[in-house]
């Protein structure tokens, strides 16, 4: 790396970290970022689709920066695929926004973490992003340095190399202070800036680039092209290329290559200069293929790769098995593990004694291990590059009288370290062993080894099946040998007995072992053209029969097969290579089936041998239960018994082996969750019984499964939750008539629309509309029609400008059938569908629309908001905008959330005022004949003064029953609270808010109050609820329930939850509950989508996973 980018590099670090939380709003809708100086940043992080902004329109650039943003961030950008070693940790929910992320930096050790707890919520320090940093773009340290900064002492150990790996490299810098604050918290600002400037490129869409990069430059996608390019950075060629193509033609980089991604048929290298390639891929399936224009310095393989082609070589370090192509230029090649090869030219080169490389151009080696030309190396920790020598004495047709042969016996020649002075003479490996032979002889009493075996016919090429017989010089020591490229040892492998022979393209391995100590590894490859002639390996033998037995049994096994392996199981499974191996006495206690195989070299599996053991010892008699293991939906009675008269019965539930002092039974056993029962019968003078194990699989009626991309959709969040306001909804979801539900989403360019079948969530079909104009308010379906609801702001506030479309799409073709304008002049309106929700309802070819406004400026100089209400024909799609200059029969200002049903031919509106009225109001429209009668219901009083914001609930849902309205809220209690502003409700120390149903008899207009929930010093916040109409007359109310809160005063209340997880419960139409409260814990739910009832489940979508629950009985 040249000076001058490590340069830009700590003044990157100079600033700090960041990421996003949920995408929720494209860069144009940010109303903080204007004239912010990082405003340009942003944009381009947005663009790349790194990171978005909050959902009520913000970006929040100087808020700080969470460990759950900082992990999506590092995912967006490397787009980590393998995430087989991921931890689970206890406060990652399955199915949160950022879990496939935070399981991405746990399965490649990115982030630090604490134990079983990755504290997503937190906020990242300068420490855990330095960290990240290092890990994430594979930073290595120079140089062993002491931290000279007045906080180096606060440094975590597990930090301090990562910091000492960014000051050695001039990353990192300290503060005038003289201070690194390492614990100090980062903006979102900072952040981005940092990821910018450490990513200077970011390839994320498929195509064709000319680059030339001062920095680093990421490809995190398949069919990448890059040409005529010259990075002075790293190249990352990241685990999200997955096994596509990348391409580099005319391209130089002057830093590291690391490749991560791509497949077997993947890496096209032409006509370009590549310092170092560092190869990681994490299956072991790749392909690098270069043409003879391409020269690499140094390729470091860390994982299993065929590198093809005819591209020049300089050095290659292996640390995984590879094939070069013999048509490769390859000069030096470095191996780190014994037990990995590299075959190159028809040669098997491995790990032996010494320090030395070899040189593959002629038959010398060099005592120590060379670096690359451009003196650069990528040095994994711990890694020390030993030696390499072919398995064969190189022959040479060149006299290379100064070098060191490794296969000659000839000790004369000097050997050179590469710095061409040749005035130091350096002893062979040989001349070392012989001034150490005193020194071993010395020590031969209590030091023992074991000979490396050596084998009677060596690897190459033959026509002709060889006889291979193994030997050992160390007497009583048993050889092992592989024949599958597998590592030998006590345990793998075949025990050599006698001779055997080996075809095709096979690469042996043996090795020898005495009293637990093994010897080296010999390796050797054969290529044999003479076809396998296979025969069959023979059945073993058991020396106790198939019968009836009264005592313990030991039984032997046995084959006339030589070079052969027994495996064998005892639940009369087919037994294979995985099975047991068989190497002492089997122990026969209790009726057992005994099946066993014979597994040889080059021969076929033997037939299958079985005996069936029925033992009846003196013991008890094992229990009986009255239901079988196996699946049951919802919780399952088990009776427990036994035949043998005084026994006791003691049993586990957790799959531990049952003892007396362990449960006993006394009464019926009633399992909730799945659970391994096991059970034993304890009578004093007998023995024990069998172990009964049932094991009760308890199928959740809860369903988690990805079906979709996340587009604007937004969760219940606790912020969103103890928001002043609504906003209009960016997803909808509908249940159809023809046992589908559909989907509709927006990206600010298009409507998709993808339709699911309800019962396989295969998908029915996926289609899209275009949004034909900037702002999504809403969508609605029915049997036959889609409707949307769009608009734009009328910025210049003029009463011709168009300021809401409603469109309608023929169901099955998405023709569009008809639509209307409604203008800024006869709707009042500045900003539509602002600061509120949009809310559909049809009866017959009625439609009602309620919104929200921002409107046109007003005589005392503001733009007030309130609510909007629209009638449509769907027939004609006309429109009618009842309304008296600005206000409407039904006013409230403000209104920041509104619901509409319809009661029959009656409309009843639902708003959540803060001013005129201020309560949760319902206003009936009644028809009249010429129009609507119009008349109010206080549904909620709300303390506090007219006007201010801060109301102390959120609504969400409104439902209308046979005899009631009923409506659900969160609220706080609010005799804790002593005032209310536009940003503070006043005295209120903490948001525990509890969920409640509002019940309003239609005929009385009195409303009674139902609370479900007690939060209040429980550090719990009850999330938004939702109501959802049951096909029986009841209703379930469903709320994401936050645990673990932590309330922040300061300006507006704000809360950080440690967990969560969805609570639902069902009441009847008076809000009596019916049913105990459920949890689902993996459940979230959606701020816009209102869930959907069958006859026997719940279903809703939120972010990218589809989510059901049972409706509950009891």
């Amino acid at each position: 790396m040249s000076k001058n980018f490590r340069q830009r590099m700590a003044l990157a670090l100079g600033v700090a970290i960041t990421t996003t939380s949920l995408p929720i709003y494209a860069a144009g809708s940010f109303s903080d970022i204007e004239n912010h100086w990082a405003e340009q940043t942003i944009e381009s992080f947005i663009d790349k689709g790194i990171l978005s902004g909050y959902s009520d329109g913000t970006f929040k650039p100087n808020a700080s920066l969470t460990r759950a943003e900082l992990a999506t961030c590092i995912q967006n950008i490397f787009r980590i695929q393998d995430l087989e070693n991921s931890v689970a940790y206890d406060d990652v929910t399955i199915g949160a926004w950022y879990a496939n992320a935070i399981n991405a930096m746990s399965a490649k050790g990115i982030m630090n973490d604490y134990g079983d707890e990755f504290r997503p919520n937190d906020l990242a320090t300068r420490e855990e992003v330095i960290y990240a940093l290092v890990q994430a773009y594979n930073l290595v340290n120079d140089e062993d340095i002491k931290l000279n900064f007045s906080d180096a002492g606060q440094v975590s150990d597990w930090a301090e190399e990562a910091v000492k790996t960014l000051v050695s490299q001039g990353y990192l810098e300290g503060r005038p202070d003289g201070s690194l604050g390492i614990y100090d918290e980062i903006t979102r600002a900072e952040a981005i800036t940092l990821f910018n400037r450490l990513t200077s490129e970011l390839v994320s869409s498929r195509g064709e680039y000319i680059l030339n990069a001062d920095g680093n430059v990421i490809i995190n996608t398949q069919d990448v092209t890059l040409k005529d390019s010259h990075i002075k950075g790293n190249l990352y060629i990241t685990q999200g290329v997955a096994d596509g193509d990348v391409t580099l033609e005319n391209v130089t980089v002057d830093g590291f290559v690391f490749i991560e991604g791509g497949g077997e048929n993947s890496i096209y290298l032409k006509n370009s200069k590549l310092n170092v390639v560092v190869v990681n891929k994490y299956d072991n399936k790749i392909r690098i293929h270069g043409d003879e224009t391409t020269t690499i310095n140094s390729m470091e393989l860390l994982s299993k790769s065929l590198i093809e082609g005819s591209m020049k070589i300089t050095e290659l370090v292996a640390s995984a098995s590879t094939i070069v192509d013999n048509k490769i230029e390859l000069g030096i090649i470095e191996i780190t593990e014994s037990s990995v090869t590299v075959s190159y030219k028809g040669r098997i080169y491995k790990l032996q004694n010494g320090v030395v490389s070899f040189n593959t151009s002629s038959s010398s080696s060099s005592s120590s291990s060379s670096s690359s030309s451009s003196g650069s190396s990528y040095v994994p920790p711990t890694v020390i590059p030993p030696v390499v020598t072919p398995d064969e004495e190189i022959e040479t047709e060149e006299d290379n009288d100064n070098d060191c042969n490794l296969g000659d016996g000839n000790n004369d020649n000097d050997c050179n370290l590469g710095d061409g002075n040749n005035d130091e003479e350096l002893e062979t490996p040989e001349e070392e062993t012989e001034e150490e032979l005193e020194t071993e002889e010395e020590e031969e009493e209590e030091i023992i080894t074991v000979a490396i075996p050596t084998v009677s016919t060596t690897g190459g090429s033959y026509t002709v099946a060889p006889s291979i017989t193994l030997s050992t010089e160390t007497q009583g020591a048993d050889i092992y040998f592989t024949i599958d490229n597998t590592t030998p040892s006590a345990t793998n492998g075949y025990l050599f007995e006698n001779a055997f022979k080996i075809y095709g393209q096979t690469t042996m391995q043996a090795i020898a072992i005495k009293d637990g100590i093994s010897s080296e590894i010999l390796t050797e490859f054969y290529d044999v053209s003479e076809e396998t002639v296979q025969s069959q390996a023979k059945t073993p033998s058991a020396s106790v029969t198939s019968g009836v037995y009264d005592t313990i049994q030991n039984v032997e096994l046995s084959t006339t097969t030589e070079n052969a392996i027994i495996y064998y199981t005892l639940d009369g499974s087919i037994p294979d290579e995985t099975s047991h191996r068989y190497t002492n006495p089997v122990v026969i206690s209790e009726t057992t089936t005994l099946k066993a195989i014979t597994v040889a070299p080059f021969l076929y599996n033997s037939n299958v041998l079985t005996e069936e053991y029925e033992m009846h010892i003196n013991q008890a008699q094992t229990p009986s239960v009255s239901k079988a293991g196996g699946e049951y939906v919802g919780e399952v009675e088990v009776v427990l018994s036994s035949q043998t008269q005084g026994a006791k019965i003691y049993y586990t539930l957790d799959g531990s082996t049952p003892t007396e002092n362990s449960t006993l039974y006394t009464a019926p056993i009633y399992i909730e969750e799945t659970a391994t029962l096991k059970a034993i019968a304890i009578h004093d003078s007998l023995f024990e019984s069998e172990i009964l194990v049932e094991r009760y699989e308890i199928l959740s009626p809860n369903v988690v499964a990805k079906i979709l991309s996340s587009y604007k959709d937004a969760l219940v969040s606790p912020t969103s939750s103890i928001s002043r306001w609504m906003s209009a909804p960016q997803r909808a979801m509908y249940q159809r008539n023809d046992n589908t539900f559909v989907v509709a989403d927006n990206d600010g360019t298009d409507i998709f629309i993808n339709v699911f079948d309800v019962d396989t969530l295969d998908v029915v079909s996926s289609d899209k509309i275009p949004l034909n104009l900037p702002l999504f308010g809403g969508f609605y379906a029915t049997d036959d029609a889609y409707y949307v609801a769009i608009g734009d702001t009328n910025t210049e506030e003029t009463s011709d400008f168009e300021v809401i479309r409603l469109e309608k799409y023929d169901i099955n073709t998405l023709e569009l059938l008809g639509s209307t304008s409604i203008t800024g002049g006869e709707s009042h309106v500045r900003i539509p569908f602002d600061g509120g929700n949009v809310s559909f309802s049809v009866n017959g070819n009625e439609m009602i629309i309620h919104t929200a406004r921002t409107m046109l400026v007003a005589d005392d100089g503001y733009n007030h908001q309130g609510q909007l209400t629209i009638e449509l024909n769907t027939d004609t799609m006309e429109h009618t905008i009842r309304i008296n200059g600005w206000a409407q029969p039904n006013n409230v200002s403000h209104s920041f959330n509104q619901f509409v049903q319809h009661d029959g031919d009656t409309v009843i509106l639902l708003d959540h005022g803060d001013a005129y009225p201020r309560r949760v109001q319902l206003t009936k429209m009644t028809p009249n004949g010429t129009g609507w009668s119009y008349s109010r219901i206080n549904a909620f009083d709300i303390p506090g003064a007219i006007g201010a914001n801060q109301t102390g609930l959120t609504v969400g849902g409104f439902e209308v029953s046979n005899n009631n309205y009923l409506t659900v809220i969160n609220q706080i209690n609010y005799d804790l609270a002593t005032g209310f502003t536009s940003t503070i409700i006043q005295g209120l120390e903490k948001e525990e808010r509890d969920i409640t149903v509002l019940v309003t008899d239609k005929t009385t207009g009195e409303t009674k109050n139902v609370k479900l929930t007690d939060y209040e010093g429980t550090d719990k916040l009850g999330g938004t609820p939702k109501l959802v109409p049951l096909n029986n007359g009841n209703y379930m109310v469903m709320w994401t329930e936050f645990t673990d809160c932590v309330s922040t005063v300061g300006g507006m209340l704000s809360v950080r939850a440690g967990g969560s997880n969805v609570k639902y419960l069902v009441i009847d139409e008076n809000g009596n509950q019916l049913t105990e409260m459920k949890t689902f814990e993996e459940g979230t739910t959606s701020q816009y989508v209102q869930p959907v009832a069958t006859d026997d489940k719940v279903y809703w979508v939120a972010g990218e996973n589809y989510y059901s629950v049972a409706i509950p009985t009891r």
